[in-house]
């Protein structure tokens, strides 16, 4: 949209009234509004326009919103934004009595350095000479906020202006950006439906599904009672549900759940759509933005999900400390057991960093652009402040179906930990490029003590097998199974660094405090950063010797033309893993099978070449070269 100045809107539709609207810009043009003015102490000249990807740096990386946008960046220019004024041109609000103004927004709201960045909506009832603080906002990620601002309307404001003004603080902070500005008089009577939480994929397994989300009321009315209605598809039964005692003011919101639940009759993709209607009594004024609509995926079954918080944190970071605490509070709660994996990553800042801070850690930090700590990110989605953390927050995340599930085993002999694993696909996974994520951590540690007053540390990332990139599975589809083993020893000894900045390396030492005292996840995430399951990996024993292992296992004919028998002579029928890795040390070949007999592999379809055949029974691995020659 080009930018507007509307005195009055025609009639719309029907029994429609009319709507005022006043300004409304979205920021197409790609440059600075006609009439709209920018007041700036800093040398990059204050906002700047264009899309989030020409607007955007490093550490503030602003979400594309499919639109040109305003933004002030202040991690980009590190220079004087501690008045940075975005102002709308003047207009007349004289005949007015109840105003508005909606703008969607992006912002951290952060403290960096001592430094804290502020937001205020702003008005000048004298055309800018002077200004008033109007509402201070909160972060938000492309949300949207609704400011009344009627104490600025009525007899006398012919000559009031808007303005957007940031504040970084003094410090070198983050920024805002901002788009879809608009100043009007709401209909009384407005609602429109914003969210339908049903996930877009559901199991047939997991039916009924109840439909729920959120409303807003976007008309100036309190409205106390409403109905909410369904319909599949578009056509057939409308399933209605009246709501009482909402006492819903001028723009806000409440969630719904519907009385009557959702049975699909087959897998298939359907649209499911929501509205809602007598607003107390009354039609809405505006039924243009009422309904929404979601397309929803039946499978044949869904399996939960355990959803992986990481953690970035220090232990010279103050604010880590309620974070951290508010995290275990939250993961400790008896509700909240079998649904959650949690992995932390100690960073090398603020300060001196903590000293159990690894290069592999910095990886993650970099795959989700962290600029600051503490920072969590639930299954690659949500990212913020570990003090925002909730249960509603977590519940959401955890509430997501899954299409793959995770078995792994693990154990610890001496300083070498041994691990399987087992992905299986149980539909078609959704996203693409998929790796699988391995990491050994340390329940509690107590020697990475730093300035921020914690004592105790939970969790603690030691070592990503193979490494910080992972395992690349590629696609998985339904009825796939993935499976690995990975056996990595903690080289050398103990040493605790003097600093972040002289990490442990880990060809020659380790930071394992107690080795009784580990344990492993393992996580599916794909090319977009979007974990598909999590799972901690469960402690296994030995019972046989790798030594005593080597000694029974067989494998011929060596040289072999195309097959080759595995035997492994146990006392019992036992699960094995068997695997063939060529000379780069690929694993071309993997098989699970009972060792109460030989185990025939076929490998005509590999290339001359020498073999090693790998494997693991009960947590112990036993290994045996053989010739391949076609």
């Amino acid at each position: 949209m080009r930018n507007k100045l509307l005195l009055a809107a025609g009639l719309l539709a029907g029994s429609m009234t009319a709507q005022t609207v006043f300004i409304n810009e979205d920021f197409e043009s790609g440059s600075l509004p006609t009439g709209w003015s920018i007041t700036t102490s800093s040398t990059d000249g204050g906002y700047k326009f264009g899309t989030a990807a020409t607007l955007s740096s490093q550490y503030f990386a602003i979400p594309d919103n499919g639109t040109k946008i305003a933004a002030s960046n202040d991690d980009d220019c590190n220079c004087d934004k501690s008045m940075d004024v975005l102002e709308t041109q003047s207009v007349d609000l004289s005949t007015q009595s109840a105003v508005y103004v909606s703008f969607d927004y992006y912002y951290f709201d952060a403290l960096y350095q001592g430094a804290q960045e502020e937001l205020y909506l702003t008005a000048s009832t004298d055309g800018g000479t002077t200004w008033t603080n109007v509402q201070k906002l909160a972060a938000s990620a492309w949300g949207t906020a609704y400011v009344d601002v009627s104490a600025y309307a009525g007899s006398g404001n012919s000559n009031v202006k808007f303005g957007i003004d940031y504040n970084d603080g003094g410090g070198w902070t983050y920024g805002v950006a901002v788009d879809n500005f608009k100043v009007f008089v709401p209909y009384a009577k407005d609602f429109m439906a914003t969210t339908i939480d049903l996930y877009e994929t559901q199991g047939l397994n997991a039916a009924p599904y109840t439909i729920s989300g959120e409303v807003m009321n976007v008309g100036s009315s309190t409205i106390n009672s409403f109905t909410v209605n369904y319909q599949i598809d578009g056509m057939g039964t409308v399933y209605s549900d009246n709501v009482t005692g909402a006492s819903l003011a001028a723009f806000t919101s409440t969630t719904f759940s519907h009385a009557t639940t959702w049975t699909p009759s087959a897998v298939g993709t359907y649209d499911v759509s929501v509205w809602c209607t007598s607003l107390d009594g009354s039609n809405d004024q505006n039924p243009m933005n009422d309904t929404i609509h979601k397309s929803i995926k039946i499978v044949s079954q869904v399996v939960p999900r355990n959803t992986l918080i990481e953690t970035f944190t220090s232990s010279t970071c103050p604010p880590c400390v309620p974070a951290n605490t508010n995290l275990e509070t939250l993961y400790n709660d008896p509700l909240n057991q079998g649904r959650f994996t949690s992995l932390k990553y100690q960073m090398s800042w603020p300060g001196s960093g903590d000293p159990y801070f690894t290069d592999e850690g910095g990886v993650r930090r970099t795959l989700y652009n962290v600029s600051g700590v503490p920072n969590m990110e639930l299954d690659g989605g949500w990212g913020g402040n570990g003090n925002s953390l909730t249960q509603e927050l977590m519940d959401a995340y955890q509430a997501v179906p899954s299409m793959a599930s995770i078995d792994a085993k693990y154990v610890v002999v001496n300083k070498t930990v041994k691990v399987s694993i087992d992905i299986n696909a149980i539909e078609d996974l959704p996203g693409t490029g998929y790796t699988m994520h391995t990491a050994i951590f340390e329940y509690k540690t107590d020697q990475n003590v730093g300035s921020n007053g914690e004592t105790e540390f939970h969790h603690v990332m030691k070592k990503m097998l193979p490494d910080a990139s992972g395992k690349s599975v590629g696609n998985l589809n339904k009825g796939q199974q993935y499976t690995a083993a990975y056996s990595y020893s903690f080289k050398g000894n103990y040493r605790k660094p003097n600093s972040a900045q002289d990490p442990i390396d880990h060809s020659m030492e380790h930071s394992v405090e107690e080795f009784t005292d580990l344990g492993v996840i393992v996580w599916l995430q794909d090319s977009q950063g979007n974990i598909e399951q999590s799972a901690y990996a469960t402690e296994s024993s030995i019972s046989i010797s790798e030594e005593e292992l080597s000694s029974r296992l067989q494998v011929y004919p060596n040289p072999t033309s195309g097959f080759v028998n595995v035997s492994v002579a146990m006392d019992k029928a036992t699960d094995a893993e068997i695997s063939v890795i060529n000379n780069l040390g690929q694993i071309v070949l993997i098989d699970r099978q009972s060792t109460d007999g030989d185990i025939r592999l076929d490998l005509s379809s590999l290339p001359t070449g020498i073999y090693t055949v790998q494997v693991a029974v009960e947590g112990a691995i036993a290994t045996e070269l053989f010739s391949l020659v076609k």
